[in-house]
């Protein structure tokens, strides 16, 4: 089969076409899964404890399912499986009902304390008070207030007669909603008691009423504003919620399948390859292109089926991971994925291989490569806020990352790390992530970031070739999968966890300027020394050869520096 007078291989074909719907399938989900539990109610602080605990438990499911792949010689049923329990997943979260009714977040239960010398109120303890103060305090937000009980003005005489007052009683009391420009102080009635919010004006049917009564008295009342208050529910009433813990499991399980099904995809890709790892970019960058194209027509289509409402719905991204998968399940059971060779002794092979003091610092530098990896997957579009960006330059941003980015970079993968091994290729890696950070440190503008973005091409498409290209060449007979799965549980997992949690702690503190020329710093500290390793045990007789299970396997470029 030809075209533009190129012979394509039939065989690889399915694999093509198996990243190309598997990826795109997924472009609409998974880059705002943390914005569809925010819709969810879920705090951002609950936000991150759920993506900090998710890539340790991908950590300990790679490696483990794709040793189950290889002792069972199941590897495509063990894909298709994971893919159906994975669109089962996405659904069931999709359905997952909101935490809080949408006009609780604007509708609060509050009781009102009221005197002859000031108006104070307390709020429902499913709100954070700190929350609530910094949204209000010397903001003049427009509030209404309705409560019960009210003992004033039970005729008209009476009502006549408090009507020459200006007290907070008459408008309470007439059961009208008193509205209030919020400008109140936050205090501490004592150590023991919860924070209390005092009325500083008032306003009722546009005159001023002193926020006063003419005795002691308490209300129960529910306050309403005009500005949303979902971000201040504390993370204790969340976490009791059936609603959190249903999006928590199956958000784990689409994640945790996710992360499988791509370990086990790279391994049966390499299966199909035999012995040209060097073509494997060439399969993997229609997951890139996937990636792309579907990630522009969801968002139209999203885009559409949100229409005027304030909130975007993220149905239609849903929907279109069920069909495209269904094509993929399609294209998988018509497929030619074979499984590895078998191996009796494939854990020890494992244990054997682990021993090798160049395998187990090029297991470190994946560890550290994840880092630097996982703090631009989760501050990225953090500190392109902070530079002021639009949704067309965000956008921009991620159409360069993709095409001009990674696709031409998993194309010439093979090619590059061939010519300069795996060795050369981590340095190159390591160094264009501290060009990349320390860039980014210094631009104010964000149109400037479009250009930086060439260099997700180095720092992952040529990165993650070179790391399943030599899981690959490395794994003993029979552990293929098995090695697929502890690189990428370490890059996917370890990894992105750590590098978002340190990320994320300097981010707080000192900013994402700050944050990435730091990483820029250590990228290239880390780069000096992987280097310099590298010369010394360069020059240590036989390090090119890993032994495994009694028989060599060479690895030529792949472990030497040279």
């Amino acid at each position: 089969m030809k075209i533009f007078n190129q012979n394509i291989n039939k065989g690889l074909l399915s694999i093509k076409m198996h990243y190309f719907l598997y990826f795109g399938a997924q472009a609409g989900i998974l880059p705002f899964l943390s914005v569809i539990a925010g819709q969810q109610q879920i705090s951002a602080s609950a936000v991150g404890v759920i993506f900090t605990i998710l890539p340790f438990i991908t950590l300990m499911a790679k490696p483990m399912f794709g040793s189950i792949a290889d002792h069972l010689q199941r590897l495509k049923i063990i894909i298709i499986i994971f893919i159906v329990v994975l669109t089962i997943s996405y659904q069931c979260m999709n359905f997952v009902p909101r935490i809080f009714a949408k006009n609780e977040e604007r509708n609060m239960n509050i009781s009102l304390h009221c005197n002859t010398a000031s108006t104070y109120f307390s709020l429902n303890e499913k709100y954070n008070s700190s929350c609530f103060h910094s949204k209000t305090h010397n903001n003049h937000t427009a509030c209404g207030l309705s409560c019960q009980p009210c003992k004033y003005a039970t005729n008209n005489s009476e009502t006549f007669e408090f009507e020459n007052f200006t007290t907070l009683d008459f408008a309470l009391c007439k059961q009208d909603h008193l509205q209030y420009s919020v400008n109140i102080d936050k205090h501490r009635k004592d150590e023991n008691i919860s924070d209390t919010f005092v009325i500083k004006e008032a306003v009722w049917r546009s005159m001023s009423v002193k926020p006063v009564c003419f005795d002691e008295q308490q209300f129960h009342c529910s306050m309403k504003c005009n500005i949303s208050f979902e971000n201040c529910i504390n993370n204790e009433v969340i976490y009791k919620t059936p609603q959190f813990w249903l999006f928590f499991v199956f958000i784990t399980i689409a994640w945790v399948s996710s992360g499988v099904i791509t370990s086990l995809s790279d391994a049966a890709c390499y299966e199909l390859l035999d012995e040209r790892n060097d073509l494997y970019g060439k399969q993997r960058l229609w997951g890139t292109v996937g990636w792309g194209l579907f990630s522009l027509f969801t968002s139209f289509l999203n885009d559409f089926v949100t229409g005027d409402s304030p909130e975007k719905n993220y149905s239609a991204s849903f929907y279109m991971l069920v069909a495209l998968m269904i094509l993929d399940l399609i294209i998988l059971i018509n497929s030619n994925i074979k499984n590895a060779k078998f191996s009796q002794t494939s854990l020890k092979n494992v244990c054997v291989l682990f021993s090798q003091i160049r395998v187990v610092i090029f297991i470190i530098t994946v560890f550290i490569i994840g880092a630097l990896t996982g703090l631009h997957w989760s501050y990225f579009f953090w500190y392109m806020t902070d530079l002021k960006a639009d949704q067309l330059i965000m956008g921009l941003a991620l159409g360069v990352e993709s095409f001009l980015g990674e696709l031409p970079f998993f194309f010439f993968a093979g090619i590059i790390i061939k010519k300069l091994g795996h060795v050369n290729t981590i340095n190159l890696t390591l160094l264009c992530f501290s060009i990349r950070y320390l860039l980014y440190s210094v631009i104010n503008n964000p149109w400037f970031v479009l250009p930086v973005e060439l260099l997700q091409g180095p720092t992952f498409g040529i990165f993650y070739t070179a790391m399943t290209s030599y899981a690959k060449v490395v794994a003993p007979v029979g552990t293929e999968a098995t090695m697929q799965g502890i690189l990428g549980g370490i890059f996917e997992g370890l990894g992105i966890a750590v590098g978002s949690l340190l990320g994320g702690l300097n981010v707080d503190y000192n900013g994402s300027h700050d944050t990435f020329q730091k990483a820029g710093l250590i990228a290239i500290v880390c780069c000096l020394f992987h280097l310099v390793i590298n010369i010394i045990l360069s020059f240590r007789k036989g390090s090119s050869n890993i032994e495994t299970n009694g028989e060599r396997k060479k690895s030529g470029e792949t472990t030497s520096f040279l």
